[in-house]
Protein backbone atom coordinates (compact mmCIF):
# COMPACT_ATOMS: atom_id res chain seq x y z
CA UNK A 1 0.00 0.00 0.00
CA UNK A 2 0.70 3.22 -0.55
CA UNK A 3 0.02 7.15 -1.18
CA UNK A 4 1.62 10.31 -2.43
CA UNK A 5 0.32 13.44 -2.48
CA UNK A 6 2.48 16.61 -3.00
CA UNK A 7 1.34 20.07 -3.97
CA UNK A 8 3.35 21.21 -7.62
CA UNK A 9 3.82 18.15 -8.43
CA UNK A 10 2.55 17.45 -12.31
CA UNK A 11 1.19 13.89 -13.28
CA UNK A 12 4.73 13.20 -15.25
CA UNK A 13 6.06 12.27 -11.20
CA UNK A 14 3.13 10.44 -10.42
CA UNK A 15 3.49 8.17 -13.65
CA UNK A 16 7.89 7.79 -12.70
CA UNK A 17 6.78 7.12 -9.03
CA UNK A 18 4.27 4.21 -10.04
CA UNK A 19 6.32 3.06 -12.41
CA UNK A 20 9.57 2.73 -10.40
CA UNK A 21 7.40 0.77 -7.87
CA UNK A 22 6.13 -1.61 -10.53
CA UNK A 23 10.01 -1.92 -11.78
CA UNK A 24 11.32 -2.59 -8.13
CA UNK A 25 8.15 -4.40 -6.61
CA UNK A 26 6.32 -5.94 -8.90
CA UNK A 27 2.84 -5.58 -7.62
CA UNK A 28 0.13 -7.99 -8.71
CA UNK A 29 -2.45 -5.41 -9.26
CA UNK A 30 -2.82 -1.58 -8.68
CA UNK A 31 -5.77 0.52 -7.34
CA UNK A 32 -5.71 4.02 -7.79
CA UNK A 33 -8.30 6.72 -7.00
CA UNK A 34 -9.69 8.18 -10.23
CA UNK A 35 -10.45 11.45 -8.73
CA UNK A 36 -7.36 14.51 -8.21
CA UNK A 37 -5.61 13.51 -11.53
CA UNK A 38 -5.62 9.76 -11.01
CA UNK A 39 -7.70 9.23 -14.02
CA UNK A 40 -4.86 11.27 -16.34
CA UNK A 41 -1.93 9.63 -14.42
CA UNK A 42 -4.02 6.05 -15.43
CA UNK A 43 -3.69 7.01 -18.93
CA UNK A 44 -0.04 7.97 -18.82
CA UNK A 45 0.62 4.47 -17.46
CA UNK A 46 -1.60 3.33 -20.42
CA UNK A 47 0.51 4.97 -23.38
CA UNK A 48 3.21 3.40 -25.24
CA UNK A 49 4.54 6.42 -25.94
CA UNK A 50 5.50 6.91 -22.00
CA UNK A 51 6.89 3.76 -21.20
CA UNK A 52 11.04 3.71 -21.22
CA UNK A 53 11.46 0.50 -23.25
CA UNK A 54 15.01 0.33 -22.39
CA UNK A 55 14.30 0.73 -18.75
CA UNK A 56 12.22 -1.88 -18.54
CA UNK A 57 9.34 -0.10 -18.58
CA UNK A 58 5.46 -1.85 -18.76
CA UNK A 59 2.68 -0.06 -20.27
CA UNK A 60 -0.37 -1.22 -18.03
CA UNK A 61 -3.28 -2.07 -19.08
CA UNK A 62 -6.49 -1.14 -17.02
CA UNK A 63 -9.21 -3.54 -15.72
CA UNK A 64 -12.67 -1.77 -16.00
CA UNK A 65 -14.91 -4.82 -13.98
CA UNK A 66 -14.97 -5.14 -10.12
CA UNK A 67 -14.14 -8.64 -10.55
CA UNK A 68 -10.17 -9.75 -9.71
CA UNK A 69 -10.31 -12.87 -11.94
CA UNK A 70 -10.01 -10.17 -14.86
CA UNK A 71 -6.44 -8.90 -13.74
CA UNK A 72 -3.74 -11.27 -15.71
CA UNK A 73 -0.20 -10.03 -14.50
CA UNK A 74 1.30 -11.83 -17.58
CA UNK A 75 -0.30 -9.12 -19.71
CA UNK A 76 -0.11 -6.67 -17.18
CA UNK A 77 -3.76 -6.32 -16.67
CA UNK A 78 -2.96 -5.34 -13.29
CA UNK A 79 -4.70 -0.99 -12.86
CA UNK A 80 -8.20 -0.70 -11.71
CA UNK A 81 -9.11 2.98 -11.33
CA UNK A 82 -12.01 3.58 -8.69
CA UNK A 83 -14.39 6.89 -8.51
CA UNK A 84 -15.79 6.41 -4.85
CA UNK A 85 -19.00 6.94 -3.76
CA UNK A 86 -20.62 7.40 -0.44
CA UNK A 87 -22.13 4.07 -0.86
CA UNK A 88 -18.52 2.12 -1.94
CA UNK A 89 -16.92 4.52 0.92
CA UNK A 90 -19.00 3.13 3.61
CA UNK A 91 -18.77 -0.85 2.03
CA UNK A 92 -15.15 -0.53 1.93
CA UNK A 93 -14.97 0.85 5.56
CA UNK A 94 -16.79 -2.26 7.12
CA UNK A 95 -14.62 -4.17 5.21
CA UNK A 96 -11.63 -2.68 6.30
CA UNK A 97 -12.64 -2.95 9.83
CA UNK A 98 -13.52 -6.89 9.37
CA UNK A 99 -10.39 -7.67 7.80
CA UNK A 100 -8.43 -5.61 10.92
CA UNK A 101 -10.65 -7.66 13.34
CA UNK A 102 -10.34 -11.32 11.78
CA UNK A 103 -6.85 -10.67 10.58
CA UNK A 104 -7.00 -11.43 7.18
CA UNK A 105 -5.55 -7.84 6.52
CA UNK A 106 -1.12 -7.96 6.23
CA UNK A 107 1.05 -5.52 6.85
CA UNK A 108 4.86 -5.74 5.43
CA UNK A 109 7.18 -6.41 7.88
CA UNK A 110 9.80 -3.48 8.53
CA UNK A 111 12.82 -3.94 6.10
CA UNK A 112 15.16 -6.39 7.38
CA UNK A 113 19.30 -6.50 8.02
CA UNK A 114 19.27 -8.80 4.84
CA UNK A 115 18.37 -6.39 2.39
CA UNK A 116 21.12 -4.45 3.55
CA UNK A 117 23.51 -6.78 3.08
CA UNK A 118 22.09 -7.92 -0.16
CA UNK A 119 20.93 -4.70 -1.69
CA UNK A 120 23.79 -2.54 -3.52
CA UNK A 121 21.36 -0.03 -4.98
CA UNK A 122 20.89 2.71 -2.64
CA UNK A 123 17.70 3.81 -4.40
CA UNK A 124 15.97 0.56 -3.65
CA UNK A 125 16.87 0.77 -0.37
CA UNK A 126 15.46 4.38 0.01
CA UNK A 127 11.98 2.93 -1.37
CA UNK A 128 12.24 0.25 1.01
CA UNK A 129 12.09 2.65 3.99
CA UNK A 130 9.75 4.92 2.65
CA UNK A 131 7.59 2.28 2.46
CA UNK A 132 8.23 0.99 5.74
CA UNK A 133 7.50 4.47 7.23
CA UNK A 134 4.55 4.71 5.12
CA UNK A 135 3.42 1.79 6.93
CA UNK A 136 3.49 3.16 10.02
CA UNK A 137 1.70 6.23 8.95
CA UNK A 138 -0.87 4.03 7.41
CA UNK A 139 -1.56 2.07 10.66
CA UNK A 140 -1.82 5.32 12.83
CA UNK A 141 -4.19 7.19 10.19
CA UNK A 142 -6.30 3.88 10.54
CA UNK A 143 -6.36 4.43 14.07
CA UNK A 144 -7.46 7.67 14.68
CA UNK A 145 -10.55 7.16 11.86
CA UNK A 146 -14.03 8.03 13.93
CA UNK A 147 -17.17 6.58 12.14
CA UNK A 148 -20.66 8.87 12.45
CA UNK A 149 -24.14 9.03 10.90
CA UNK A 150 -24.62 12.14 9.05
CA UNK A 151 -27.83 14.02 8.95
CA UNK A 152 -28.55 11.98 6.00
CA UNK A 153 -28.15 9.10 7.76
CA UNK A 154 -24.96 7.88 5.94
CA UNK A 155 -21.90 6.67 8.32
CA UNK A 156 -19.13 8.87 7.80
CA UNK A 157 -15.72 7.96 8.63
CA UNK A 158 -13.37 10.80 8.96
CA UNK A 159 -10.27 11.86 11.08
CA UNK A 160 -11.32 13.54 14.44
CA UNK A 161 -12.37 16.96 14.74
CA UNK A 162 -10.11 19.13 16.43
CA UNK A 163 -11.77 22.11 18.53
CA UNK A 164 -10.63 25.57 17.25
CA UNK A 165 -9.78 26.48 13.50
CA UNK A 166 -7.35 24.90 11.17
CA UNK A 167 -5.35 26.13 8.41
CA UNK A 168 -5.92 23.12 5.44
CA UNK A 169 -2.11 22.67 5.52
CA UNK A 170 -1.99 21.74 9.59
CA UNK A 171 -4.89 19.68 9.47
CA UNK A 172 -4.30 15.45 9.83
CA UNK A 173 -3.79 13.71 6.71
CA UNK A 174 -5.50 10.50 5.81
CA UNK A 175 -4.23 9.63 2.10
CA UNK A 176 -2.26 6.47 3.25
CA UNK A 177 -5.70 5.35 5.48
CA UNK A 178 -7.71 6.01 1.95
CA UNK A 179 -4.95 4.22 0.08
CA UNK A 180 -5.68 1.03 2.81
CA UNK A 181 -9.35 1.72 2.03
CA UNK A 182 -8.65 0.72 -2.17
CA UNK A 183 -6.60 -1.66 -0.88
CA UNK A 184 -9.30 -3.43 1.29
CA UNK A 185 -11.89 -2.83 -1.01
Amino acid sequence: INASASSGKGWPFYVKLVRSYVRNFNPVYIIGDAFGGGTQVASLLCDAEYANKEKGEKVLVRVEKDDLSTYNHAENRILRMISPSNTWNEQSNVNLKSMLEHKNFWFASPINDDIYKNTKDSKIIDEYEECSEKIEEAKSQISLIVGSQNANGLTVFAMPEILGKVKKKERMRKDLYSATLLAAW
